[in-house]
């Protein structure tokens, strides 16, 4: 039973790592991507933070009836260690001024205006 149980539980750990791992490449497409695309990078980056805070609420489901402490533990730390860096993630990319998506609008869009025209957000004045 519990050998079954932890075959159940590293489903959705592993889907965590996954998820995981698109981060970098999702903070590439932020940095880099086309502006206009704005939306669908911030549709992205919640998706895939709430994807992973949905498989990490099965690997709590599942880990109430596992009796060996030490897996638990460990288990449990990593889960909530990828939960917290998606957090953070998509904190670092949708936060309010200072996030990657407004930097990089700010950027876009000095490209097309003149520093009269436009205002930086309050983490990048230059004043």
């Amino acid at each position: 039973m519990q050998s079954g149980l932890k075959t159940v539980i590293e489903v959705p750990l592993t889907i965590m790592r996954l998820g995981d791992s698109a981060w970098e490449p999702l903070l590439e497409v932020v940095k880099y991507g086309n502006p206009a695309s704005k939306s669908a990078v911030q549709v992205g980056v919640r998706a895939l933070e709430t994807g992973i805070w949905g498989v990490y609420q099965n690997v709590l489901i599942n880990m109430v009836e596992i009796k060996d402490g030490k897996y638990k533990k460990h288990t449990v730390a990593e889960a909530k260690t990828t939960l917290t860096r998606a957090r953070e993630k998509c904190d670092e990319v949708l936060g309010d001024e200072g996030s990657l998506l407004e930097i990089q609008n700010y950027l876009f869009v000095l490209t097309q205006q003149s520093w009269t025209q436009f205002s930086p957000p309050r983490s990048l004045s230059l004043t």
